[in-house]
């Protein structure tokens, strides 16, 4: 029953986390990429409060409640952060080829859904703690965020726009044509 309330309100979270992301960037103007940054910082906060449980008996996941509030926070965080990075992610792609390049954006979406948590299950194998796949997790929300800092959209959005269609289609067109025949 308690897992089932944790992924209902991860699940509700999400929701709400969405309707709320999209007002307030509409509200203060911010940028797709300021929003995707935004989730992430929320995201961190669950990791983070998960290792202070090396430190402290009084907090970092000792008690059941503190599960809920942070499924809540984290769903808070992570169906804008789903939002976001499609619409950054189709913001830089190139026309014509958005097909593509979102089928690959699903399977390492679905790598990643598989990996991370067999990772977690070795580090706990390991260690015996479960605590220390943490680090992990906040490992893989900093990394991303550096990255993501980096990224100069426009300058992405304008070189998108500058390449041509027609050139991805000539590539492909001319790539079946040598393509072996296999019989």
């Amino acid at each position: 029953v308690g897992l089932l309330l944790i992924a209902v309100n991860a699940a509700v979270g999400a929701g709400i986390g969405s309707l709320l992301a999209t007002r307030v960037q509409r509200c203060v103007g911010a940028s797709t990429k300021t929003m995707l940054l935004g989730s992430l910082a929320v995201a961190l906060t669950v990791p983070i409060y998960g290792l202070l449980g090396l430190f402290s008996d009084d907090l970092g996941f000792h008690e059941g409640w503190e599960l809920l509030v942070f499924a809540g926070i984290y769903g808070l965080a992570i169906g804008p952060m789903q939002g976001f990075s499609r619409t950054l992610y189709g913001l830089l792609l190139p026309p014509g080829r958005e097909s593509l390049y979102f089928a690959l954006y699903q399977v390492t979406d679905k790598g990643s859904a598989m990996i991370g948590p067999l990772f977690i299950s070795w580090v706990t194998q390991v260690t015996g703690s479960m605590r220390l796949s943490f680090i992990y997790s906040v490992f893989f929300i900093i990394v991303p965020g550096v990255i993501l800092m980096r990224l100069d959209v426009e300058k992405g959005h304008r070189d998108r726009l500058a390449s041509p269609a027609e050139a991805a289609t000539d590539m492909e067109e001319s790539a079946m044509e040598n393509a072996p025949v296999v019989a």
